[in-house]
């Protein structure tokens, strides 16, 4: 039986720089213990995120902790907002991530 590669998700290419290249991998593969983290991590901020969003809507609950929710979703906005640049930055073909 023939033994079929397996498919790419994506086309991008890591920038030549070194340090590019490592983020590069972290965020865009999880064949390391720092991408995985950073998978899981992104899934429990979103979890988290939703969470937030569901108690905000409980007025008991947002009437005592609205500056809490308030600030988780500033650090968590901020944290998806680097993640978002970051993946720009290590990118060599940046237009093909646009248009992906």
């Amino acid at each position: 039986m023939e033994e079929l590669e397996p498919i790419k998700e994506h086309n991008f290419i890591a920038e030549r720089t070194k340090w590019k290249r490592q983020v590069f991998r972290i965020i865009f593969k999880s064949d390391t213990k720092l991408g995985r983290l950073f998978d899981i991590t992104l899934l429990v901020l979103i979890l988290l995120t939703t969470f937030i969003v569901m108690m905000e809507s409980v007025r008991v609950y947002d009437a005592k902790l609205h500056t809490l929710f308030l600030v988780l979703e500033i650090i968590i906005t901020t944290f998806f907002t680097a993640e978002y640049i970051l993946r720009i930055m290590v990118l060599r073909n940046k237009r093909e991530f646009r248009n992906h």
